[in-house]
This record gives structure tokens, sequence and C-alpha cells, in this order.
């Protein structure tokens, strides 16, 4: 019996063509990416969409990897996101404001009198002399 081998030739550079995701990178004429570059071109596509570049979106759609209701929800959720952070941010910032104040301003006590903050006294260690029993302090 005589097998036969087919034979494989390489394919011509018209078969062949660039990834869809930007890269150099060169696949079969049936794929349109190297595998996992689609979702490459999909986290370049949102980054455009959530920095406000809309036109982009519309390759999102196309694909099908995203309706353009999921496109406004996951705007709107990052808009409330950064409201918020940014809300924690400024009461934050007007705690520590507050704080500070406290410190540097005299208190009053109930009589309204100004008691203007002491120093807090220096501490003192006790440590045993050598050779000597009891505790003396050393200033």
């Amino acid at each position: 019996m005589s097998s036969t081998k087919a034979t494989t030739t390489p394919k011509d550079e018209t078969e062949l063509k660039r990834c869809g995701c930007g890269c150099t990178g060169i696949i079969n004429p049936k794929r349109e990416f190297l595998p996992g570059h689609d979702m490459k071109r999909r986290s370049a596509l949102l980054a455009h969409w959530d920095a406000g570049q809309g036109g982009m979106a519309e390759e999102l759609v196309d694909r099908g990897w995203y309706s353009w209701e999921e496109l406004y929800e996951r705007r709107d959720k990052r808009q409330a996101k950064e409201k918020v952070k940014a809300d924690r941010a400024k009461a934050h910032e007007a705690k520590a404001e507050a704080n500070r104040k406290a410190k540097e301003a005299p208190t009053k006590t109930a009589t309204e009198e100004v008691v203007e903050p002491v120093a807090k006294p220096k501490r003192t260690r006790l440590v045993k002399a050598r050779g000597a029993q009891p505790l003396q302090p050393i200033a």
C-alpha cells in the first residue's frame, strides 16, 4: 500500500490579513482577531466610551458586545460612583480642616473664658541605677 501525504503550501500574502485589534499580528482570513485580541479591542473601545468619546461605541454595539442601554447604564453607574467618591473626599477634607482649626483655636469653657492650649509635660522615666535598689527618676 502506498500512502500519499497531502502537501501543504505556504499561504500567499494575499490569503493572510492583519489582526482586527490593530496589532501587527497576521491571521487566517477566516478569522478577524488573534486569540484573545477581541477582548483587547473591546477593552480599548470601552476605555474610549468611558472617557466620553462616544464615536467608538457604535463598534461595540455592531459587534454585539454591548447594547446602547448597557453602555448608557455603565456610564451612569460610573458617573454616580465618581460623584460618591468626590463627596467622600470633600467630607474627609472638611473634617480634616475642622480638626486642624480645633487644634489651633483656643477653647472656651462653660464660663466663657478663653483657655489657651497647654503644652504636654515631658515624660520622665524611672530607671534602676546600677547597684541601687530604689528607682530614681531621670529627667
